[in-house]
């Protein structure tokens, strides 16, 4: 079983299906099928496996909750798929797009989405070696591989073994999170979710660069649709996020990213944002359209610290909704 691309859609076809939709366009015309081989998958992968792909990370502030509000403000027809602050790529993995470019200033991230889309069984194979368990948690953690297999599988199992998916470093670099308790801890040993990622991956011919959100503005056209995800850093205190992302991401680093979303929506680029829902982020984006929405938040390490928080979704998309 193969993967192909049928005009906008992925469907996985035997032989047989191929050579019966090929006779039907001998000599085919831009309105009859586009169909060409994408990738081959590996025998454990189930059918189906573009659309069964999703995150095979999870990530503090990941909006696997607010796909289907951010979905309603894709645009119907766009080039090609920007994502600057790719984290657990949930809306990457649920859109589907056939060209991508994945960007993150999270160097190891950025090599660990490289070796699932080129290397994903070596990566598996390395998954299977590693046991949730206490002292081996903080001797994986200690370590600094230098193989960027060795490096991917690392980070695969400390960000599915360590205290709420959390993903922070120290002022030296060093990954410092403390061992997660789990009911069931052996989620980022499902070979197919990495499989299928690394199917997405490769059907979206994704680019993955490390850098700053404005590292990849000189490669972004006009009808390019770039979805921003920055961290919610804001100018007091009551925010969550911010004595996480303020070393990172500060408030002119909002402001800055501000400036290039509306440079962008001059030039005819597609723009969804999410942010944070407060006076000042609206302001920053006067002349997008904005709308709030609520959704649960799990940043809290007590349930009762987690509840439903409110956000907020700008776009280029005329929805009715004015700033």
């Amino acid at each position: 079983m193969r993967v192909y691309r049928i005009n906008q859609h992925w469907k996985s076809l035997d032989r047989y299906e191929v050579m019966k939709l090929k006779s039907n366009s001998p000599t085919r015309k831009p309105e009859e099928p586009d169909i060409y081989r994408l990738y081959t998958l590996p025998i454990s992968v189930k059918t189906d496996p573009i659309t069964k792909s999703k995150p095979f990370l999870k990530w503090a502030g990941g909006k696997r909750a607010l796909i289907p509000e951010i979905k309603k403000e894709i645009p119907n027809e766009y080039n090609r798929y920007f994502e600057p602050f790719l984290g657990g790529g949930a809306l990457f993995f649920s859109h589907l797009p056939l060209s991508a470019c994945l960007s993150d200033i999270n160097s190891e991230l950025i090599i660990c989405y490289q070796q699932v889309k080129e290397n994903p069984q070596d990566v598996i194979e390395l998954l299977r070696s590693m046991e949730y368990e206490k002292e081996q948690y903080y001797t994986i953690r200690a370590s600094t591989p230098s193989d960027p297999i060795e490096q991917a599988a690392r980070l695969i199992y400390l960000n599915h073994c360590c205290w709420n998916g959390l993903w922070r470093v120290n002022s030296q670099g060093q990954f410092n999170v403390p061992f997660g308790k789990y009911n069931k801890p052996y989620k980022y040993l499902k070979e197919d979710i990495i499989l299928n990622a690394s199917v997405a991956l490769n059907s979206a011919n994704a680019e993955l660069i490390h850098g700053d959100f404005s590292t990849i503005t000189e490669m972004i056209n006009e009808n390019d649709f770039v979805y921003f995800d920055p961290p919610y850093t804001v100018k007091h205190s009551n925010n969550s996020f911010i004595s996480y992302d303020e070393t990172r991401f500060s408030w002119n680093d909002q402001v800055r990213l501000a400036d290039l979303a509306q440079k962008l929506r001059i030039d005819g680029v597609h723009i969804i944002i999410s942010n944070a829902d407060i006076q000042e982020i609206r302001e920053l984006y006067k002349g997008f359209n904005i709308r709030p929405v609520k959704r649960m938040s799990l940043i809290s390490g007590l349930s009762k610290g987690r509840g439903r928080v409110n956000e907020l979704i700008i776009s280029t998309r005329d929805n009715g909704y004015k700033s």
